[in-house]
């Protein structure tokens, strides 16, 4: 019984990573057809779509000179033990050809 909470884990993550890989495809193709209408809503009986924007910022560098150095007084902090660890448990899993009943698409 114990291992049917893990097999039914690793059965749920095979067909989670189809359903992203799907999702990802989709979401793409529906940017890109809503670019090439123009559109930035597009509304429907069971939701709508959006095309969003997300800002990005390229730093100088001088900002990232000093990204630098905080990452490496970070290091000495952790090499002289003045740094405090704090451990959050979690679970890790690595497929290995569980068949998902979901045909390849």
């Amino acid at each position: 019984m114990k291992q049917d909470l893990y097999k039914q884990y690793a059965t749920i993550r095979a067909k989670q990573d189809v359903l992203d890989s799907i999702e990802k495809d989709l979401k793409n193709r529906i940017l890109q057809d809503m670019q090439s209408k123009k559109l930035v809503k597009e509304k429907f009986e069971f939701g709508s779509f959006t095309v969003a924007s997300k800002k990005n910022y390229i730093f100088s560098n001088k900002i990232k000179k000093l990204e630098e150095n905080v990452k490496l007084a970070k290091e000495v902090e952790i090499t002289k033990k003045i740094a405090k660890i704090k451990e959050n448990p979690y679970v890790t899993y690595k497929a290995r050809g569980l068949d998902t009943g979901e045909a390849n698409t």
